[in-house]
């Protein structure tokens, strides 16, 4: 992040705070939260700064201090279910009333956007006025316009509910069965999600020269949007549909007109699948390139080298699982022939370090299963001169995926499972763990209704543990298989792989 000392703007008609909530050096890596701050800071009518958890920026801006009770609008930027917890203490350490209904004409106008919100905000839709659905780089203008058009909150509601992409909470009425939406009733009925048609228009980077960011002096720049595959645990194709990447001379423009940097991050779900990927690399005038991760079957000889002459010291690939018939069941599209021709070939450029992602807990998987991915890693380890790092993390059924109606594992059995993997696995290889605690958690405020709030709430007074346990047989609906012929919390928003579609490929599975 670049200048990021924001002048004051006598004709600046809106003050926008613009909050993380987690740490600013995390923020600073989220692009869509740079992006947003740059159009809006890019208008003479707004002012926009940053807000964070940090304890110096959570009522103070990064950018020059002011007082969050400056602002108009309060902006929120959020991707990861776990920042819930800090959403709420945000609102608290601030004096601001967590429900919307609370708030009066005094308090700013909270707006939610960003992927957690597009998969399903309804967990936390009571705290918001406004939430965007979808992707912000136009639809941010739209909000500015109509903010400074209308006079009363409500005004200014009404106005955005007949805009694509925006979301009113409280112009809806909803009844619940447990989980399900029994009666739903406002306008518009489906709420379509925004989509920029044209990504080439903006080209998201973060100019992180600061310390705030884990990435300090390296530009992160996004190539491509989306995801061409359809892995059923996976929400990114239906998030960001349809898959989209820029024009290779629009990216090499970007970095190169930053050539004060030593170090770019290309971002992108599959990046691999970049069909520019070599020119991109040879075009780009910068010391070292990295990649996000590489799909087993994109990993090509050449591209590797030309890495690697560029810095690249470690390769991030996805197994997920350990055997054909899981390959098949999750939508994968690789093979065993796959995972050991790509390790061939990092074995043979000298790569010093692959890290690969693993997944337990699907209700199709047996403890044989899991055997594979030890008996895959052992094979790995046998052949790979370098060091192996397994994440392994457990299933979570994300809204919007083929496995949305899945349940979450049950704990005992996932123990069962972490286990054969300790021991069975061979020592030189490092395993990394995603907590239970947190894959319920997670499971719980991704496939969440408005009732899910009030003990978020309470939570900042008792344990949020101590709240599930009291009600298990409430959170149990959430945690199980849901119902294919019951609407969902989500079923209300539109855009991306259609439900029956998603439906369907589940039922096959």
């Amino acid at each position: 992040m670049k200048n990021l000392s924001v002048k004051v703007k006598k004709e600046a008609l809106v003050k926008v705070a613009l909050f993380y909530p987690n740490r600013l050096k995390i923020a600073a890596a989220n692009l869509g939260y740079l992006t947003i701050y740059d159009i809006l800071n890019a208008r003479a009518d707004t002012l926009c700064e940053l807000f964070a958890m940090d304890e110096k920026y959570v009522s103070r801006s990064y950018n020059s201090g002011r007082d969050i009770g400056e602002f108009d609008i309060i902006a929120v930027s959020m991707s990861f279910e776990m920042d819930i917890f800090n959403l709420v203490r945000f609102f608290k350490l601030n004096g601001i009333p967590s429900y919307a209904r609370d708030r009066n004409r005094f308090h700013p106008l909270i707006v939610g956007g960003g992927a957690y919100f597009t998969l399903n905000p309804e967990t936390v839709s009571d705290f918001f006025d406004v939430i965007l659905l979808g992707e912000g780089e136009e639809a941010v203008g739209e909000l500015i316009e109509n903010f400074i058009r209308g006079r009363r909150k409500d005004e200014i509601k009404d106005i955005l509910s007949e805009i694509e992409g925006f979301y009113i909470p409280d112009r809806y009425e909803i009844e619940y069965d447990g989980v399900y939406i029994k009666s739903f009733q406002g306008t518009p009925k489906r709420v379509r999600k925004r989509l920029v048609t044209n990504i080439d228009k903006y080209i998201p980077s973060s100019l992180s020269d600061t310390p705030i960011s884990h990435f300090k002096n390296t530009l992160l720049v996004e190539v491509s949007r989306g995801c061409p595959y359809s892995c059923a645990f996976c929400s990114t194709p239906s998030l960001y549909y349809p898959y989209r990447y820029r024009e290779l001379n629009n990216v090499v423009s970007k970095v190169n007109e930053h050539s004060d940097y030593k170090k770019v991050g290309f971002i992108g779900s599959a990046i691999s699948d970049y069909p520019y990927l070599d020119k991109l690399i040879a075009q780009t005038n910068v010391k070292t390139i990295t990649l996000s991760s590489f799909r087993i079957n994109r990993v090509d000889e050449e591209i590797i080298l030309a890495l690697k002459k560029r810095g690249l010291k470690t390769i991030t690939i996805a197994s997920e699982v350990g055997n054909e018939r899981m390959w098949k069941k999750i939508g994968k599209g690789i093979s065993r022939k796959m995972v050991f021709d790509a390790i061939d070939t990092l074995n043979r450029c000298e790569i010093e370090r692959i890290k690969i992602y693993f997944i337990i807990g699907f209700h199709f998987e047996t403890d044989d299963d899991v055997y594979d991915i030890t008996k895959l890693l052992n094979n790995i380890a046998d052949i790979y001169s370098g060091h192996i790092t397994a994440s392994v993390n457990i299933f979570i059924p994300k809204p919007q995926s083929i496995l949305q109606w899945a349940p979450l594992a049950d704990k005992n059995l996932i123990r069962r499972r972490v286990a054969i993997l300790r021991k069975n696995t061979d020592p030189s290889v490092q395993i990394d763990m995603l907590s239970y605690k947190t894959a319920v958690l997670e499971t719980i405020f991704s496939r969440g209704n408005r009732g899910i709030a009030d003990y978020i709430v309470k939570s900042e007074n008792d344990n949020i543990f101590n709240l599930i346990n009291k009600n298990e047989e409430y959170f149990s609906e959430f945690l199980g298989e849901l119902d294919t012929e019951k609407t969902l919390p989500w079923d209300f928003i539109e855009g991306g792989i259609e439900k029956k579609e998603l439906k369907r490929k589940y039922l096959s599975i």
